[in-house]
């Protein structure tokens, strides 16, 4: 059939929302559409039928984020009706007898104390855009002490399996250099200031601040209190980083994604790159596995990054090209054959070839197969969503083949970070490595595909 309005689509845990535009989907069999997309004679015609999403998503004369100071501040709830919607929720899971305790302690509450701190916070608001956030984002995110992979961070399957990428051997550079220039593109956009901004059905603009977070950003452990450092700065407030990390087989290289001459590489350059960092790593021993420490209970990592940083200068000048790294980049050997074992493998597979405290690890499977695995304290699941799409549909229009140029220029090879470690540092990952494997023995998955 026709589907004319927005379609939403939950693709292995990602919520989707696609915007308007026509495309001929058969309920009974999604798969075989997309597959079609990619593979059949009529491709081309279907893969025109594709919106042009840097269109769609461009801003005209507007900037993404002109708007930010004129949105209105986060309102405060009435005291009474925050204490009426506790009692509501409160109530399917008391006895009678229960429930009519804990509305007198609610009464009691809303007419003393509870009046006192409501007016506190009336000057809280009165004083700031945001009145929760950082009580939120330091309750939710950075005075936890328990490890964040899984318990904070978001992992969400790629949709391009759905379509032009099904799992296939051996091409894990080559959808990662096409994956990964469409991201770039995406990043320059919001360098340029050229997303448009949201808006809801109303036409109320949404804040775009998450979208600064969402590249080059990372989160610092602290002894009680995390942090989040993001080094990302839009073409009008100055230059921002212009490299990408990369993770595999426990080593860790950096390469620039960005030509001297300010493009993007090309899908083909990207896979040059990624090329030599394989074959580096297919022809040497596994590496440091210095990621795992990301993995580690909070505090205990934040005493092993102060060890690393004492021993050498190296090591801050290399934590700093891993923290503000544009994102960072997995080349992953397993071969996941389902969505539960995607799942799997993507939030409790080997952390010595992860770092869990940036906002963006794109991981590249050996078959084909691809996901994200994204600290939770710099943005919600929607902005990455937002992304997604953005990718997904230029991979549909280009059919998941680079029709672009073929030349590949020289770039600088990538580098390979050596820190200096002793034997507590290589003691520390190996404990490390103990606690995340506590931490996911628990963890049961199980994905399917929501028509």
């Amino acid at each position: 059939m026709s589907v004319r309005g927005p379609v939403f689509l939950i693709r292995s845990g990602w919520l989707t929302r696609w915007r308007r535009f026509p495309v001929d989907l058969q309920t009974s069999n999604k798969s075989k559409v997309f597959t079609r997309l990619c593979s059949s004679a009529s491709s081309d015609k279907m893969a025109a039928r594709v919106p042009d999403p840097d269109k769609m998503f461009a801003s005209g004369d507007e900037k993404t984020f002109q708007f930010q100071s004129s949105l209105p501040s986060l309102p405060l709830p009435d005291l009474q009706n925050t204490l009426r919607k506790y009692l509501e929720s409160v109530k399917p899971h008391v006895t009678p007898e229960e429930y009519s305790h804990t509305e007198s302690i609610v009464r009691q509450f809303g007419s003393g104390i509870g009046q006192e701190l409501q007016q506190k916070l009336k000057l809280k608001a009165q004083n700031s855009r945001n009145w929760m956030e950082k009580w939120w984002e330091d309750a939710a995110y950075f005075e936890g002490r328990y490890p964040i992979a899984p318990l904070v961070n978001l992992a969400g399957l790629f949709p391009y399996a759905y379509h032009c990428y099904p799992p296939k051997a051996g091409t894990q550079i080559e959808r990662a250099g096409v994956i990964l220039h469409y991201t770039l593109k995406f990043w320059e956009m919001i360098r340029k200031e050229r997303l448009k901004a949201e808006k809801d059905n109303k036409g109320n603009r949404f804040c775009m601040y998450q979208f600064k977070r969402a590249f080059s950003t990372c989160r610092i452990p602290g002894i009680n209190k995390d942090k989040l450092l993001s080094y990302f700065l839009t073409d009008s407030e100055g230059t921002s980083p212009g490299h990408l990390s990369v993770m595999c087989n426990g080593h860790i290289f950096v390469f620039d994604a960005v030509a001297a001459d300010g493009e993007i590489l090309t899908p083909l350059e990207i896979q040059s790159q990624l090329q030599r960092i394989r074959d580096r790593c297919d022809n040497q021993p596994e590496g440091l596995g210095l990621g795992a420490l990301t993995g580690d209970e909070r505090t205990s990592w934040a005493k092993t990054r102060s060890q690393l940083l004492a021993l050498h200068p190296d090591n801050f000048k290399n934590l700093e090209l891993i923290q503000s790294s544009i994102i960072n980049v997995a080349l992953d050997d397993n071969q996941p054959q389902d969505n539960s074992e995607l799942f799997h493998t993507t939030l409790a597979a080997n952390p010595a070839n992860r770092w869990f405290d940036k906002s963006n690890t794109y991981i590249f499977y050996e078959n084909g197969l691809g996901a994200a695995n994204c600290d939770h304290a710099p943005c919600d699941g929607m902005m990455f969503v937002t992304m997604l799409l953005y990718t997904d549909l230029h991979i549909m229009r280009c059919q998941g083949q680079w029709k672009g140029s073929k030349e590949i220029r020289d770039h600088p090879e990538p580098v390979e970070l050596e820190f200096r470690v002793n034997d507590d540092i290589r003691c520390a990952i190996e404990h490390a490595k103990l606690v995340f494997k506590t931490s996911v023995s628990t963890l049961f998955y199980f994905a399917t595909f929501f028509n």
